[in-house]
């Protein structure tokens, strides 16, 4: 007798191989720089991997969706602000969520 696990983990293979599925992880997404305590304003970067990805963000510290802002380029902030950044990717399976707490 075969144990379940071991079937389910099979079948997840053979689905991920025959439907060509790609998992990424939270690392697709880089956001520079750090999350800190800074003195003054700050511009803040984000580069996605691969670049197909789109990157939604928001600055209250809610979870984004697809409704938010899409990143561009870069942002500046003057003030306390916690980011959130989530990717989305119709290659790829949802979703990835970064954050960032920047204190000013």
């Amino acid at each position: 007798m075969r144990n379940k696990t071991d079937l389910s983990t099979k079948l997840i293979v053979w689905l991920i191989v025959l439907f060509n599925v790609q998992i990424i992880n939270a690392q697709s997404v880089t956001i520079d720089p750090a999350s800190g305590f800074y003195n003054d304003s700050l511009k803040i970067t984000i580069q996605t991997f691969p670049d197909t990805l789109k990157a939604y963000y928001t600055l209250d510290g809610s979870v984004p969706d697809t409704t938010d802002p899409v990143w561009q380029d870069s942002l500046i902030i003057y003030e306390t602000k916690v980011l959130r950044v989530a990717t989305f990717s119709p290659d790829f399976m949802d979703t990835n969520l970064v954050y960032r707490a920047y204190f000013l």
